[in-house]
């Protein structure tokens, strides 16, 4: 459906992918790389090319040097022969020495082309020639005189000179030509470098101006989305701030992160007092324990009860108000958001009460004359059928049949008058909630076959083991399982599934109908609500209304969920029956191989887990944890802490009693015993399952003999752990609430009471009352009573209960401790509190014990005590 923020609310672009970027980047890098490497190797060519030059200018320069001090030499040596002046001569001698030095230099410079090497060879001789001439001549003189060494001039001339200027000139010229050559070449390389520079430079500027584009355009496209971002969250606040109901949004902890008027004008706080709370503290519509997905209910990612009605928000003043909540999903990358919006149903609730109390006089009213009418129709039509016309008899039929639906319709409404009240008893008992649930499917096939639907069971293998009223859970069964047939088209499928989870059996009904409109949701588990009035709905409209009281009586919960592919899901969890487990754990005691491994093979053919212990030590720890049915030990062979652990076990009266049954295998036999005596143990069989069958018949006669203790809590969790704490002391009964603990109490009187300080119970004058109005009647001595609570205690409650024990994940050893104290002090000895004598619990401390500090220390999980009639 468009919307005025549909325009606001377009999906953003794909988020930026790593991999372009990384991949941009490389090019890039590459691409300076290359351009720094070839930079890098016209550089090294310059500076070889700048080399070459040097050498080659040296070389030229030496040369010419060599020739001109050979030059020196020639003409002392000839103005001294032609003068006889031997003052020429002081020159000729350092000019010879200076050509050896030059031609060493020279050497040091090789020539760089075979050429050139050629022409230094030839150089060589030639210079050699010259000097070989120079000093002949002037050995000529020293010898024969002047006039000998000028006619020998004479003869040789300047040849060899002029060879050696010949030679000179040409490597001068080729030294020249190279210079030359080299020059060119420099000058090329600069303008390549220059143009990779240039190229380079542009690269950059390009890259740079690219960058900047893009950073333009992504800061205006930022600053857009913001301004539309703004925009939507205005409009969105001013509709969070003016929708009637109450919202709160929550954050993956279970903290509320932001609240609206409504809500704010709803509890009477202001935000600063709400925001950062757990929205436990708000309302009762979520556990405070758990994880926040525990606590939702969360099934394959979806809220498996996402309205949650008949909840109680809690008031500043400390009252409540009656509400109804729907909770909605909003998954973010930090984690999962819930939506809540909290609806005030308080005149709704006032009306009902006007309407039920009409209702319920009306009823009465009614039944009894609608009785006498259908008895005097029946016996009409019974008894002058002969003498009535066909259309006589169906109009006697007919009223027959809507004085029936009268009746029933007046049944149904006193049933769950009486059920609200508290009136109505409900059977207790054992029960395989996997057969009722078949039954109800067998007894649907009819209706199922006249609307062509198909009804399909998937329910979980072996037994689901509750404990109720096994009428009253068909009865809810049997009304989900006929309106998804009602609702379900033709040739479509009703499915049931059941199955066990978290210590509860959760029963769904799935159809694939029209579902229920959004507008009749909040209205579904109340009395008359037919979603299509006149049209397909059939019935009185109370089926949902009975089955939530039954369901709650249970001490269960009951939902609706839309389906992701349309039609609807109905469903409810129960407690799973506490208590014998259908598959009896054994606690294995022994040291010998041998005997494990026969101990071990019994358990598993008589259909029993087992866990092993070595130690007589070890075995009286895992007795006191409470976790075992029965201990399984050898008294035969070479097995030592079976007899060892038999012989300390024997505790209660007489010294005859042993904590937990014993499964014993002796000369071939496998007896099973609660006493000490051996004498009174029975012999067994142990195959095919048998042992198992025995042991859960033995468990669960003692378990009827233990003392009753009812727990009222709203967290069918907190209950669970409670009866697994208690679960070889006592019975546990669990109720949710004070109405239907009082239905409870009605039929059994238990030895202890624990009770939750519930917000959706009233306040806490509110539950004195009620602990008041239980103790005042006449069945005996006021029920002990351990108020389990989170909550302050006001002194008029505290003086009216006999433990208070601050409720926490920690706390169970302290509640286990107050039970076990008040059941010592009714008389009542149980097996774990006997094999437990001599530990010492820490437990509760009673006020006025000298231990009211730690009483009161409720960060530690103590006790608070307040005796009964005491002010503390």
């Amino acid at each position: 459906m468009n919307t005025m923020f549909d325009h606001d609310l377009t999906a953003p672009r794909p988020r930026p992918r790593g991999k372009q970027f990384v991949l941009a980047g490389i090019v890039a890098t590459l691409l300076l790389a290359f351009g720094a490497v070839g930079i890098r190797s016209e550089y090294q060519r310059a500076v070889e090319g700048r080399s070459r030059l040097i050498r080659s200018f040296e070389r030229r320069t030496i040369v010419s040097d060599l020739l001109s001090r050979l030059k020196d030499a020639e003409t002392a040596q000839r103005g001294y022969l032609i003068s006889g002046n031997r003052s020429y001569l002081a020159s000729y001698r350092p000019a010879i020495a200076d050509i050896a030095r030059y031609r060493a230099r020279l050497d040091d410079h090789p020539p760089e082309t075979p050429a050139q090497k050629r022409r230094y060879a030839v150089l060589d001789r030639a210079i050699d020639a010259e000097l070989w001439e120079l000093g002949a001549i002037l050995r000529v003189d020293a010898m024969r005189g002047s006039p000998s060494a000028r006619q020998t001039v004479g003869r040789t001339g300047s040849g060899a000179m002029d060879r050696v200027r010949a030679v000179g000139a040409a490597m001068i010229a080729d030294e020249d030509s190279m210079i030359a050559g080299q020059v060119a070449s420099d000058d090329e390389r600069i303008a390549a470098v220059e143009r990779q520079v240039v190229l380079l430079v542009a690269f950059l500027a390009a890259l740079a101006g690219l960058a900047l584009t893009r950073e333009w355009r992504g800061r205006r496209s930022k600053h857009r989305l913001e301004t539309a971002v703004h925009a939507a969250a205005v409009r969105l606040r001013g509709v969070f701030a003016a929708t009637s109901d109450a919202v709160a949004l929550i954050d993956p902890d279970g903290v509320i992160q932001a609240v609206n008027p409504a809500l704010v004008q709803l509890v009477g706080r202001p935000p600063v007092e709400l925001i950062g709370k757990d929205i436990a503290a708000l309302t009762d519509a979520l556990p405070a324990a758990g994880t926040l997905s525990e606590r939702l209910g969360l099934i394959d990612g979806r809220l498996a009860e996402p309205y949650r009605i008949d909840r109680v928000a809690h008031h500043a003043d400390g009252s409540t108000v009656p509400v109804d909540v729907s909770l909605g999903l909003m998954p973010e990358e930090t984690g999962l958001r819930v939506v809540a919006a909290i609806r005030d149903v308080s005149e709704r609730k006032r009306v009902e009460r006007i309407k039920d109390e009409f209702v319920a006089t009306v009823s009465h009213e009614l039944r009894t004359p609608l009785t006498s009418i259908v008895g005097a129709l029946g016996l009409l039509r019974a008894t002058a059928q002969a003498n009535l016309s066909d259309g006589a008899r169906r109009l006697v039929q007919v009223a027959e049949d809507n004085s029936q639906r009268l009746i029933d319709l007046i049944n149904d409404l006193l049933d769950i008058e009486r059920m609200e009240a508290g009136g109505l008893r409900f059977r207790e008992e054992p029960l395989d909630l996997a057969a009722v649930l078949r039954q109800v499917a067998h007894r649907s096939e009819g209706l199922a076959a006249v609307h062509e639907v198909r009804i399909a069971l998937s329910i979980a293998a072996g037994v689901i083991p509750v404990r109720g009223d096994e009428g009253r859970l068909a009865q809810v069964t049997t009304n989900l399982l006929a309106n998804a047939i009602r609702f379900s088209p033709p040739g479509e499928t009703v499915t049931i599934t059941a199955e066990r989870r978290q210590g509860r059996a959760v029963v769904t009904v799935d159809d694939d109908g029209p579902g229920v409109p959004e507008a009749f949701r909040d209205q579904l588990f109340t009395r008359f609500a037919q979603s299509e009035p006149g049209g397909r709905a059939v019935g009185t409209g109370l089926g949902l209304a009975i089955s939530r009281q039954i369901v709650r009586a249970h001490g269960g919960t009951i939902w609706f969920e839309p389906r992701a592919g349309g039609g609807a899901r109905f469903g409810f969890a129960i407690n799973l029956r506490t208590g014998t487990t259908e598959t009896p754990h054994m606690l294995i005691c022994a040291d010998h191989p041998v005997a494990v491994c026969g101990l071990r093979r019994l358990a598993d053919a008589g259909g029993c887990s087992a866990d092993w212990v070595a130690s007589v030590e070890d075995a009286r720890a895992a007795i006191r944890s409470g976790s075992y049915d029965a201990m399984l030990i050898e008294l035969d062979g070479e097995d030592a802490t079976g007899p060892a652990l038999l012989a300390g076990l024997s505790v209660g009266p007489a010294e005859t009693r042993l904590p937990m049954p014993v499964i014993a295998r002796s000369e071939g036999t496998v007896q099973l015993g609660i006493e000490a005596d051996r004498a009174s143990w029975d012999a067994i069989e142990t195959a095919d399952g048998a042992l198992a069958a025995q042991l859960r018949t033995l468990l669960d006669g003692m378990a009827a003999a233990r003392p009753l203790i009812v727990h009222i809590d709203s967290d069918a969790a907190v209950i669970d752990r409670t009866a697994g704490a208690l679960r070889r002391r006592a019975r546990l009964r669990g109720a949710p609430d004070l109405a239907a603990a009082t239905a409870l109490l009605r039929r059994e009187r238990p030895v202890v009471l624990i009770v939750h300080q519930d917000p959706s119970d009233g306040t806490s004058d509110d539950l004195a009352t009620w602990l008041a109005t239980l103790n005042a009647d006449d069945r005996g001595d006021p029920v002990a009573t351990i108020l389990y609570t989170t909550r302050p205690v006001t002194a008029v409650l505290e003086r009216m209960v006999d433990y208070v024990v601050a409720r926490s994940e920690r706390s169970s050893a302290n509640l286990v401790a107050a039970v076990d104290r008040l059941l010592a002090r009714a008389g009542v000895a149980t097996d774990a509190v006997q094999s437990d004598r001599g530990d010492d619990p820490s437990g509760p401390a009673k006020r006025g014990d000298g231990d009211g500090a730690a009483a009161n220390d409720a960060d530690n999980g103590a006790v608070a005590a307040a005796q009964r009639g005491q002010t503390g």
